[in-house]
């Protein structure tokens, strides 16, 4: 008998050529090769599914999900608005206006601050607040305020700073 692949002579007895290792549909080795195939592909699909292999694109039962983004620990705003130099006074017979600058050294930005100031008259009474407020101060920036008091003062103290 000739091999239908390559012409070699095999003999009936053969289960494939010599040549090309052909093996004809229905010999035993035929049967055999496709047996050893099939549980070479259900191993692998088996595997798969508990994960030993993964295929691309595919997932895998034993990978953990990913972990939840944990947002950082944030400051709180006095932790972050800071005063770059004492803030000034300046006082007039209807009120008093204190001046200065907040830096935000946070990498944070905050929609709202208020900065507010206890005003105090001559025997130490306190008489009225000054307060001042911005929408929007990015991380790294510089706020340079006017708190307005509608009281007149001979000193005043700050009280808090605000922030969202």
């Amino acid at each position: 008998m000739l091999c239908p692949r390559c012409g070699a002579q095999v003999s009936d007895a053969q289960k494939s050529c010599d040549n090309c290792g052909f093996a004809p549909p229905g010999s035993v080795f035929a049967k055999k090769g496709v047996l050893v195939l099939s549980v070479v592909i259900g191993l692998a699909i088996t595997l798969s599914f508990i994960g030993f292999f993964e295929w691309p694109g595919g997932t895998s039962t034993t990978k953990a999900p990913p972990a939840p983004k944990i947002e950082p620990a944030r400051l709180e705003p006095a932790q972050c608005l800071d005063f770059v130099s004492p803030p000034q006074g300046e006082v007039n017979e209807y009120s008093t206006r204190i001046s200065g600058v907040i830096k935000n050294n946070c990498g944070r930005d905050f929609r709202f601050v208020q900065v507010s100031f206890k005003l105090y008259d001559s025997s130490g009474s306190a008489v009225g607040i000054a307060f001042t407020n911005l929408a929007g101060l990015a991380g790294g920036d510089a706020w340079k305020f006017q708190a307005q008091g509608f009281t007149p003062a001979v000193r005043f103290r700050f009280d808090q700073i605000t922030a969202h």
